[in-house]
């Protein structure tokens, strides 16, 4: 039911709207970690180097985690990074990019992975020696 048709329900029926009250938002109360942020430092504690109240300036990250220079002595660049994460790319005269679709039936399906995958092959690499093999003709190299 929509918003106008409960308006002509309520009017019909003779049920007058209730304005709703608007509260004042209270103002937050600071926390007790807030407070004590602005007590007064203790005269003892001032004096310490490695007080919790002291607030420095900055601190002098270890040797074993500071940045090395990626700049090895004598060169004035820095070498190019690789920005993409992983292995890099097969050569495009090495790739095998055509697929051959064949029709076979599920079951068909499993048997043939399943025989694969019991030589310890890949199925499209099973595939390919088995036909290779029909045409009596040798693989040829990948290079």
């Amino acid at each position: 039911m929509s918003n106008k048709d409960m308006a002509n329900l309520m009017r019909s029926r003779g049920v007058r709207p209730r304005r709703r009250g608007r509260r004042k938002p209270e103002p937050p109360k600071p926390s007790t970690r807030l407070m004590d942020a602005f007590r007064e430092v203790p005269p003892e504690e001032a004096k310490k180097q490695d007080s919790v109240y002291r607030v420095p300036d900055s601190w002098e990250a270890p040797k074993s985690v500071q940045k090395k220079s990626l700049l090895l002595p004598g060169e004035e660049e820095a070498p190019t990074l690789r920005l993409k994460p992983g292995p890099k790319k097969k050569a495009e005269h090495k790739r095998r990019k055509t697929a051959i679709s064949m029709c076979v039936s599920p079951e068909e399906e499993f048997y043939l992975r399943k025989h694969a995958h019991d030589a310890g092959m890949t199925f499209s690499e099973w595939a390919r020696i088995v036909m290779f093999r029909a045409m009596k003709m040798e693989i040829p190299p990948r290079s």
